[in-house]
């Protein structure tokens, strides 16, 4: 009861809440955004689910009766809604991804000398490397700024059909969650925090899936992206982990930025070169789409759980080469029904 019970109030109210908004159209003014190359949808779309999300999720936590905030938690959501602030800019103006990279990197460095920090990493080959001092101090933070704003945005880019980018989330903070009850671990509040935005999450995605209305918006994956990178790093470190359950959209991202580059095209230019699209250009439903998302994202779930150190690496290296295979092949694929399509 002490993680079922907050996690069923944040779905909820986020699913009342977004019901409402969404039968009465409230926000259409204020949040409505035109019809973008990356979403395929035929309406205009309302974001204004990641805030509903973010806020819900916070209030729950602070009428929890035994959720403490101390000043790792309060660092976390200060930085949570500051990248909220800066996705919220972005849905309401449509900010040029250098402003945003520029925004989210002094955010980082903001949270990072509040007292977030990598102190160790597992080394696959062994052992563990700590980055406590000396040329590793600032080896750390290098990495934990390219980790953190490198999630954010790998999310963000998921966010291209309704419903992959919320059940993604959902999984991977429900991983992080259970792994936070590990007896190695052993993080209960990383997990409250990680179960009650399950719940959220999955509020949203009811409405989300059944309304086609109510998106999540820059400000949602910004906040979510950036929850579920940082409490990777409060429970244990576990980087590995985070990269095989978001590997879908990891390997993804990695192949849109290849293809982008050899048809030299700007690298963060929306289009419809994400695998969603590719799947759907050749015929599939969104429905089966979301299957195979939802389906790729648990087996990476399960691997990470039940995978250690160097075993988790070489889990990680196999399951990414086979999932860009993939999508090599669905691109070949996607190609030649479009040529065969004109012709």
């Amino acid at each position: 009861m002490f993680y079922l019970f907050p996690s069923i109030c944040a779905f909820l109210c986020v699913a009342l809440i977004l019901s409402l908004l969404d039968k009465y159209e409230i926000g259409n003014k204020l949040f409505l955004s035109p019809q973008t190359i990356r979403h395929n949808s035929e309406r205009k779309l309302i974001r204004i689910g990641g805030l509903i999300v973010g806020f819900i999720v916070f209030i729950v936590l602070v009428i929890h009766n035994s959720f403490v905030f101390d000043k790792r938690t309060i660092t976390l959501f200060v930085g949570a809604f500051a990248f909220m602030f800066v996705g919220f800019l972005d849905d309401i103006k449509s900010l040029s991804w250098k402003i945003q990279i520029s925004l989210q990197s002094l955010i980082v460095f903001f949270v990072i000398f509040s007292g977030i920090n990598l102190p160790f990493i597992s080394n696959p080959f062994g052992g563990v490397i700590f980055f406590e001092s000396g040329v590793l101090y600032y080896i750390g933070i290098l990495i934990l700024v390219f980790w953190i704003i490198g999630i954010v945005n790998v999310l963000n880019w998921s966010d291209g059909m309704h419903g992959i980018f919320g059940g993604i989330s959902a999984i991977a903070s429900i991983t992080i969650g259970i792994l936070s009850l590990r007896e190695d671990v052993f993080q209960p509040p990383v997990a409250l925090i990680s179960f009650v935005l399950t719940g959220a999450l999955i509020g949203f995605l009811i409405i989300h899936l059944f309304g086609k209305k109510i998106i999540i918006g820059t400000a949602g994956t910004n906040f979510i992206g950036y929850i579920i990178a940082v409490l990777a790093l409060f429970a244990g470190a576990k980087i590995g982990t985070a990269l095989l359950v978001l590997i879908v959209p990891i390997v993804d991202a990695v192949y849109v930025l290849f293809f982008r580059f050899k048809n030299k095209v700007s690298l963060f230019r929306a289009d419809n070169s994400h695998f969603h699209h590719r799947l759907f250009a050749i015929g599939w439903s969104k429905t089966k789409i979301l299957l195979v998302y939802y389906f790729l994202t648990f087996i990476g779930s399960l691997l990470a759980l039940l995978t250690q150190s160097m075993n988790k690496f070489i889990v990680l290296l196999t399951y990414g080469f086979v999932l860009l295979s993939a999508f090599a092949f669905f691109t070949k694929v996607a190609y030649d029904f479009k040529k065969v399509d004109r012709n």
